[in-house]
């Protein structure tokens, strides 16, 4: 079993002072975080990626990044071709200052800026779920 890694930004918009969370929808169907793959030069951190990805995903390019504190989940699928991967995504929390987003139609069929509870509700998989529940535990 292959073992990859990927990095994201958990985007928060503070609207009337109450949080809104960015969730995407990924080509396959499931509703989860924006989120990508370093560059193949190996050059990047994680951060770096998980803010060229935000930017190429959504359109979002400022971000005030927590750097302090990240939160992971790991996961195991399996490929069209059968074989297994085992995947680790490192996720940062960011606050951004517009909720205006730009998806990537090859990337993502649709976003959606939500309230605690129904970002909760519409994440598809329980390791998401669980980790969203340790940021809302950070934030307070």
């Amino acid at each position: 079993m292959s073992h990859v890694q990927s990095y994201g930004i958990i985007p928060i918009f503070a609207a009337k002072a109450e949080r809104r969370f960015l969730l995407v929808r990924h080509r396959q169907g499931h509703w989860g975080f924006p989120k990508g793959k370093p560059d193949k030069d190996g050059k990047e951190t994680p951060l770096q990626t998980a803010r060229r990805e935000l930017q190429e995903e959504t359109g979002i390019q400022r971000v005030d990044v927590q750097e302090q504190r990240s939160f992971s989940e790991t996961y195991v699928f399996r490929k069209r071709s059968g074989r297994k991967v085992k995947k680790t995504v490192t996720y940062f929390v960011g606050h951004v200052d517009s909720d205006a987003v730009t998806i990537r139609p090859q990337e993502l069929s649709e976003y959606a800026w939500l309230d605690a509870a129904e970002t909760r509700r519409r994440l598809s998989f329980e390791e998401a779920r669980e980790l969203f529940d340790q940021v809302l535990d950070h934030l307070g």
